[in-house]
């Protein structure tokens, strides 16, 4: 890899652990208990899932909305 891709994949790296220490410490005293001991675990990660494409669906909608012009692949419809 090139110095400017390293310090890109560094970068998403340090953002991701930083966003995640946040989330999981504010997880920890909103819920308390362990995670690893929670029961349903996976039905609470497909309704993230779930969650997940609607906020990237509606911020798509937003930033064409905004004039910016986004790239598509070729096999998806919008």
């Amino acid at each position: 890899m090139r110095k400017a891709q390293k310090q890109h994949i560094n970068d998403i790296t340090n953002l991701f652990k930083e966003l995640a220490t946040t989330k999981y410490e504010k997880g920890c005293s909103e819920h308390g208990g362990n995670l690893w001991e929670v029961q349903g675990l996976i039905d609470m990660a497909m309704e993230e899932c779930i969650d997940q494409f609607i906020y990237l669906s509606t911020l798509r909608e937003q930033i064409i909305q905004s004039g910016v012009q986004l790239g598509k692949r070729k096999d998806l419809i919008k």
